[in-house]
């Protein structure tokens, strides 16, 4: 795989080099495909896990004796 991008960053007094792949246009179109569905899957995930809380935060307690 050849690299000719590359981009630095000063991030904190850090240099951060990123090296973007040369991809042709289907290998990329694939990569963001999967990357679209894995956001999707994440945030799918955060929101179930919200509303899980939410509902455990509004159920009443059982009282003892």
């Amino acid at each position: 795989m050849t690299y000719s991008k590359v981009k630095t960053f000063n991030i904190d007094g850090c240099k951060v080099r990123v090296h973007f792949p040369d991809l042709p246009e289907e290998e990329r179109a694939k990569r963001k495909n999967a990357l679209m569905k894995a956001a999707e899957r994440f945030l799918k995930h955060a929101e179930r896990v919200k509303k899980e809380k939410a509902e455990q935060e509004n159920m009443p307690e059982a009282k003892e004796g």
